[in-house]
């Protein structure tokens, strides 16, 4: 099980000349006989795919927190350049663990075998192959299909460090500024609250 770190040492930036899973570009374009530039940056071709777990049997919803390093880079006080300090800085983590659906890319959007062996992963669920297609946003311009699942007690497999939501306490979580969570959580709890209750 991946433990969740208090603070890191070491932390440090440098410049980013290649990478294989994006591409830095500037789009230009005219509008209103105006031209603006964009900048922009290019994912991979994948599709993502993202699960809401409820469990009947405690009438609450699953989630695994995930240390994101990338928050770092808004600690107080800034990540130093390598090339400054070659030995960089400690950070504490705090801010940095995010409250996620579980998630994971695939070649399709229809494709959810990935999906549920993420979900089996990181929660020790064994999610049945039963899933209720939700919805789909957009995540940082990448598309996102969110589905539904419901599981038992009696699908755990493995003990895994999760937090566990109450049906009954998803408008107090939206206002909980101690837990960051991303826009498509928040999306996929309010579908569940308009339109999923009897689906699970």
């Amino acid at each position: 099980t991946m433990t969740i770190p208090q603070c890191v040492s070491r932390v440090r930036t440098s410049a980013l000349s290649s990478s294989k899973r994006f591409r830095f570009f500037t789009l230009h374009f005219s509008q209103d006989g105006r031209t603006k530039h964009w900048e922009l940056l290019q994912t991979s071709s994948t599709h993502r795919t993202s699960l809401l777990i409820y469990n009947r049997d405690t009438d609450s919803f699953l989630f695994p927190q995930r240390f994101r390093p990338a928050l770092l880079a808004r600690t107080p006080g800034g990540i130093p350049d390598e090339t400054v300090s070659p030995e960089g800085r400690e950070c504490s983590t705090d801010g940095c663990i995010v409250t996620e659906l579980v998630s994971c890319t695939s070649d399709s959007p229809s494709n959810t075998g990935p999906l549920l062996e993420t979900a089996r992963q990181h929660t020790g669920y064994r999610v049945p192959n039963s899933l209720t297609l939700m919805t789909s946003c957009r995540t940082w311009g990448e598309k996102n299909t969110l589905y539904l699942a419901s599981v038992h007690e009696s699908n755990r497999d493995e003990d895994k460090p999760l937090f566990s939501l109450p049906a009954s306490g998803i408008p107090g979580f939206y206002s909980d500024h101690g837990h960051m969570k991303g826009n498509d959580l928040c999306i996929a709890l309010e579908w569940w609250r308009r339109y999923g209750q009897d689906k699970t």
